[in-house]
C-alpha cells in the first residue's frame, strides 16, 4: 500500500476512541483484600521486588497496590526492579526510550523529599532508593512465532535467571554488605527476591524459568520451602547459592482494583490481565482496531483475504510480525483530537481495504472463516474472539499499546 493511500485512510479514521461508551468499571474481587494483607506481611522480609509487566503496556500493567505498599513499607532498603516481559511482541524501536523513561521517573513527593535533605549522604541515599531499574525479556512460554524461533538460554543476559542475579548485584551496590562474607555461601540469610505482577503478564513463566535454571547441587529443579524466618503461607525456593538468593512468589493473586481509566481497562482486558467478562467483546475488538489504525498497521486485512487453502490459513498469518516496526516509531504521538466514525454497513463496499467500522470488519471475518450462527447470520462475538486471539499471539505485528510521553529535555542514559 502506497504512502499516499495510507495517509488518505488515516485521515478518515477516528482520532479518539469513544471511551465514554464503556462507562466506569468497578472490579474489586473479595480475595484482593486478603492478598493485600499477605503482601504487606511479605514485604517486611523482602530485599528486592521484581515487578513483571507486559512490555506492550508498560504503564497500564503496573500494579498500583504494589507501588502504594512499597511507599508504606517499614523496610526501607528495598530495591525495585521492573521487568518488561514479552518484548518479542512489542515495538523494539521504542524499548530503549521506554527503559530510559522509567529510570528517570520521580514523583513530585520524592523530588520534594530530596530537596529537603540537609546532608549530602542522605541525599545520595534518597536518590538511590528512588531510582527504578528496568530490563526487557521475551516471552518464555508463548505461541509467538518470534519467541519460538529465538528462545533464550540460561546464559543469555536477558534470561530471567540472569536478570535476578543482576538485580541482586544492583542491590549490593546500593547497600554494600557490612562484612566480606556477605556474598558467599557462609551467609545464613540469603537475599529475598519477590516476583510479582498482574495476571497474564508472564510472572509464572518467569518464575518457572528461574526455577528450571536453578539446579542447585545437580538436582532437576530448585526445591520449594518456607521463607527463612517465616513459618506461614510464604514460600519460595533457593535460586542461587553464591550469592545466596531466595525467590518468593507473590502471595495471593494481584489484580487492579477500581479501574478509573477506561483506556487502561480496555488495555488490560486486551492483554488478558483482567476478565474479558467486564468488557463487551465487540467494544474490546473495536479498541484493538482503533489502535491498529492509529499506527497505520493494517495487518488485520490478512484475516479477511480470500482463502485459497484452508489448511494454510494460520500459516499465512505467521509472517506478519516482522513488517511493522517501521510503522510504529511514532506510537507515543497518538494524541486524540476528534471522533469521527465512517459508517459503512454495506458488506460489499469493503473491498479488502482498511476500515474504521468494527461491525463491518467482523462481518468480513465471520464470512471468511465461516463463523455463522444457526440462522446463517455472522457470529460477531466469535469473530471478535478470533481477532483478539490473533493479536495476543503476535500475528498482527509488534507494537506498544500505551501512549508514552518521552521527555526530550532530559539527559540520555547508556543502555545496558
Amino acid at each position: 500500500m502506497s504512502v499516499n493511500k495510507i495517509i488518505n485512510f488515516s485521515n478518515k479514521f477516528r482520532k479518539e476512541f469513544p471511551y465514554d461508551q464503556l462507562g466506569k468499571i468497578n472490579w474489586f474481587p473479595g480475595h484482593m483484600i486478603k492478598s493485600r494483607k499477605l503482601l504487606v506481611e511479605t514485604l517486611k522480609f523482602i530485599d528486592i521486588v521484581m515487578e513483571i509487566r507486559d512490555s506492550r503496556a508498560p504503564i497500564s500493567t503496573e500494579n498500583p497496590m504494589l507501588s502504594e505498599l512499597l511507599k508504606e513499607s517499614s523496610k526501607k532498603k528495598t530495591t525495585k526492579f521492573i521487568v518488561l516481559n514479552k518484548n518479542d511482541l512489542s515495538n523494539k524501536n521504542l524499548q530503549p526510550k521506554i527503559k530510559q523513561y522509567f529510570e528517570q521517573q520521580k514523583s513530585p513527593q520524592q523530588q520534594q523529599q530530596q530537596q529537603q535533605q540537609q546532608q549530602q549522604q542522605q541525599q545520595q541515599q534518597q536518590q538511590q532508593q528512588q531510582q527504578q531499574f528496568v530490563e526487557f525479556t521475551q516471552s518464555i512460554l508463548t505461541s509467538s512465532p518470534l519467541a519460538l524461533s529465538t528462545k533464550l538460554n540460561k546464559s543469555n543476559p536477558k534470561h530471567p535467571y540472569q536478570l535476578v542475579k543482576k538485580a541482586v548485584e544492583i542491590h549490593h551496590k546500593l547497600y554494600p554488605p557490612k562484612h566480606k562474607n556477605y556474598l558467599t555461601t557462609q551467609l545464613k540469610k540469603p537475599l529475598n527476591v519477590l516476583i510479582c505482577g498482574l495476571p497474564n503478564v508472564g510472572k509464572s513463566s518467569f518464575i518457572n524459568s528461574v526455577r528450571n535454571a536453578s539446579k542447585i547441587g545437580g538436582s532437576k529443579s530448585a526445591k520449594v520451602g518456607a521463607l527463612p524466618g517465616v513459618t506461614r503461607h510464604i514460600s519460595g525456593f533457593v535460586a542461587c547459592e553464591d550469592p545466596p538468593i531466595f525467590i518468593v512468589d507473590t502471595p495471593g493473586i494481584m489484580i487492579p482494583g477500581n479501574l478509573d481509566s477506561s483506556e487502561v481497562t480496555l488495555t488490560l482486558a486486551l492483554l488478558g490481565c483482567i476478565s474479558e467478562k467486564i468488557v463487551p467483546l465487540i467494544t474490546l475488538s473495536d479498541f484493538l482496531l482503533f489502535k491498529l489504525n492509529s499506527i497505520s498497521n493494517f495487518n488485520y486485512l490478512k484475516l479477511i483475504e480470500p482463502q485459497t487453502n484452508d489448511n494454510n490459513n494460520n500459516n499465512n498469518n505467521n509472517n506478519n510480525n516482522n513488517n511493522n516496526n517501521n510503522n510504529n516509531n511514532n506510537n507515543d504521538d497518538n494524541n486524540a483530537q476528534d471522533n469521527s466514525n465512517d459508517d459503512g454497513n454495506n458488506l460489499n463496499n469493503f473491498s479488502n481495504e482498511p476500515t474504521d467500522n468494527i461491525n463491518e470488519f467482523l462481518k468480513q471475518v465471520s464470512k471468511r472463516n465461516k463463523m455463522l450462527l444457526s440462522g446463517g447470520s455472522p457470529d460477531l462475538e466469535l469473530a471478535a474472539k478470533y481477532f483478539i486471539a490473533q493479536y495476543r499471539e503476535g500475528r498482527l505485528g509488534c507494537f506498544t499499546l500505551d501512549k508514552i510521553h518521552f521527555q526530550s529535555n532530559q539527559p540520555k542514559k547508556e543502555e545496558n
